[in-house]
C-alpha cells in the first residue's frame, strides 16, 4: 500500500519492469483476484480515491473494502 499521490505512472513504469503488472484498479468495487496461479505477473495497484492511505477511523469507510482486498491478495499467493 502506497499514498494516493504516489500511485502514479512511474509506479506502474516500475512494477511492470520488476514481474509485471496485471492491472490497475480505481473504483472500491473493482475486485482483486484471490487466485494468481493463472498469471505470470506479479504486481497490481488499487487506488483508492479519498482513502488517506490508512486505517485510521476517518477512513472507515473505506477500511472494509481495503482490509478485504488484503485478504483476498494475501490469500491469493498461497
Amino acid at each position: 500500500m502506497i499514498p494516493y499521490n504516489q500511485a502514479t505512472n512511474g509506479m506502474s513504469a516500475k512494477l511492470s519492469s520488476t514481474g509485471g503488472l496485471i492491472a490497475t484498479y480505481t473504483g472500491l468495487s473493482d475486485a482483486i483476484p484471490n487466485d494468481y496461479s493463472s498469471y505470470t505477473e506479479e504486481h497490481i495497484i488499487k487506488m483508492y480515491t479519498g482513502g488517506n492511505h490508512g486505517f485510521a477511523s476517518e477512513n472507515a469507510g473505506f477500511l472494509s473494502q481495503i482490509r478485504t482486498d488484503v485478504i483476498n491478495w494475501l490469500n491469493g499467493h498461497k
